[in-house]
């Protein structure tokens, strides 16, 4: 994994006190109310939607082969996920279908998005 340098001005700083900042920034009072534990709620959201950049794919792959004695075709549907827009960091989410293909006493996953899943945001335009 690459290692990401932040800018000195940054260096030291909490995520949490990023997000307060960010709330001030917007215009928000981060002391208010319904806002005064959002840096804690936003974090703990932040690092939940992606956790996937610390995760291995490899090893996650490896674990979606194994031995079949069949020869059909094994269709899951409405599988949910959700996932995390890189380019606007907004969450997004959707269903999934899982087909299992026998290919030489092999099944592998094949996922196919029940509709796309790249970010159609609305701010793209």
């Amino acid at each position: 994994m690459q290692t990401i340098l932040e800018p000195q001005s940054l260096a030291g700083t909490s995520l949490q006190e990023l997000i307060k900042g960010m709330l001030v920034r917007l215009g928000r009072d981060p002391e208010r109310d319904g806002l005064r534990h959002t840096p804690e709620r936003m974090e703990r959201s932040m690092l939940y939607l992606t956790k996937g950049y610390q995760e291995n794919p490899e090893e996650t792959l490896r674990g979606a082969m194994f031995d079949v004695a069949y020869d059909e075709m094994v269709i899951v549907k409405d599988i949910e996920m959700f996932s995390l827009c890189e380019h606007h960091l907004l969450p997004f989410f959707g269903k999934v279908h899982v087909a299992y293909i026998r290919v030489p006493g092999k099944a592998w996953l094949i996922l196919q998005a029940e509709r796309s899943l790249s970010c159609n945001c609305p701010f793209n335009r």
